[in-house]
């Protein structure tokens, strides 16, 4: 048997969930064979089920970190940095070398020549400088997803910020998991993290279909839509920009001004823009076509 077919039978011999199922097919997708995501993703499931196993959390996590350390470099051109450098480390090197260049120099710069181990400070601090260009974690993740979604700056200030925070406690979760520093962790804490990353990778990877527009109308159609319901269209407008838009344009109905302030939809407005010569620019924000429309009512 090949590796690929072995892997097909794995997927069968362990029960996956339809859920499953599907982020299997999205991340086996993009066949890749220096990152097999889907293989990662189904090594990290079976290796969880291992109950001979000890070890088998922190084993699943390390597969599920590299996931998702992996996944920009597969999905987008731009990579998110395996490690950022110990600058607390580097700080204290270079205080103490610029300590002993001022013992050296009596504490006097101005006329002097620049030794061999003063040039080499000097170099030390150009570089850690430069070093902190490197965008942090969370905006390579906020990069990420403005490259996977067309339409990311539709959505609100806080819903963008939302969508990156959760994938970054997610990737820091499993991170302290596979090095055994994650305290108290059993059963129900490993499946529910891997529940919310099989909820992050579908949200940020599973094709945008008529079908999500369908059911955000059909939910909109109901008279009384229940929580469930309620919760539904939530992460559906909240997953893509292009859902968010078309929510705000489709949405006519006031009951859902309530559920739309508890969850923070009007936070976040934008500030107008000077635009000089005392014309000021208003950004677009979506949540006025619907306000607009039940104003009214």
């Amino acid at each position: 048997m090949t590796e690929e077919e072995i892997n097909l039978s794995l997927a069968d011999a362990i029960e996956l969930t339809p859920t499953q199922r599907q982020v299997l097919e999205i991340l086996r997708a993009a066949k890749s064979q220096k990152y097999p995501l889907g293989d990662w993703y189904l090594g990290a499931i079976y290796a969880a089920k291992n109950i001979y196993n000890p070890d088998r959390f922190s084993q699943a996590a390390q597969s599920l970190r590299e996931l998702l350390e992996k996944l920009p470099r597969v999905f987008v051109e731009s990579e998110i940095q395996e490690s950022r450098p110990d600058f607390g480390s580097i700080r204290r090197n270079l205080y103490s070398r610029l300590c002993s260049d001022k013992l050296r120099y009596k504490g006097e710069w101005k006329g002097k020549s620049i030794d061999a181990k003063l040039d080499k400070t000097i170099r030390g601090v150009d570089r850690y400088l430069e070093l902190n260009q490197i965008p942090t974690r969370k905006e390579q993740i906020h990069s990420m997803m403005n490259k996977l979604d067309p339409m990311y700056y539709a959505l609100d200030q806080g819903i963008r910020f939302e969508k990156s925070e959760r994938f970054h406690k997610l990737w820091t979760a499993f991170e302290e998991l596979a090095h055994h520093r994650k305290k108290g962790v059993d059963e129900t804490f490993f499946w529910e993290q891997l529940a919310l990353a099989e909820r992050v990778i579908i949200d940020l990877l599973a094709p945008i279909t008529a079908q999500d527009q369908a059911n955000i109308r059909a939910i909109l159609d109901k008279a009384q839509p229940e929580q469930a319901d309620v919760e539904k269209l939530l992460w559906l407008i909240k997953r893509r920009g292009a859902n968010y838009a078309f929510f705000f344009k489709t949405a006519n109905n006031p009951a859902w001004i309530i559920p739309l302030v508890e969850n923070g939809f009007f936070k976040n407005p934008p500030n107008v823009e000077a635009a000089g010569d005392g014309r000021i620019i208003a950004p677009l924000w979506w949540p006025i076509f619907y306000l607009q429309k039940v104003a009214e009512r």
